[in-house]
């Protein structure tokens, strides 16, 4: 069987971390360039991220013409994710709810609300992203877990 092997660390994240594995890095295409303005279409808080960090991202290699799309969708999902809370937290505020995690329908059937839904969507995309370009250091230097090879491994710790 085989064990499942992570994502490749990009190698200025290597570089970052002082290139642990002490292997010669490899050489990328040089994608250096100005810093890209952001697309037209991105607006308010998408514009708020796009700005807050994309310096950040083109000094350390992750931002440039090649990956502004990519970056713009990253800010896009921060967006939808600030519209989002907003507006569980004006439910909060409307309905006295404040749980806001199930509403009632006009059946009489409670289900989870929602924005709970979109909430845990957007924040999933967000994340996958954020690890995408290095920003989740959660995600990047984690041991791998072992594979329990007969299953029974976890009745004994």
């Amino acid at each position: 069987m085989k064990t499942k092997k992570g994502k490749p660390t990009p190698p200025n994240l290597k570089l970052i971390m002082g290139n642990p594995g002490k292997r010669p890095l490899p050489k990328g295409p040089d994608l250096s360039s100005d810093l890209p303005d952001p697309p037209e279409w991105i607006t308010g808080y998408a514009l708020d991220e796009w700005n807050r960090i994309a310096n950040k991202l083109h000094i350390n290699g992750y931002l440039n013409d090649c990956t502004r799309g990519l970056f713009a969708a990253l800010c896009q999902q921060y967006k939808m994710l600030r519209i989002a809370v907003e507006e569980q937290n004006r439910y909060i505020s409307e309905t006295g709810n404040a749980s806001a995690v199930t509403t009632e329908t006009t059946n009489g059937n409670i289900i989870q609300n929602t924005i709970i839904g979109t909430i845990n969507s957007v924040t999933k995309v967000y994340e996958k992203l954020c690890t995408d370009f290095g920003l989740n250091p959660l995600k990047s230097g984690l041991p791998e877990e072992k594979p329990d090879k007969n299953g029974k491994e976890r009745f004994f710790n």
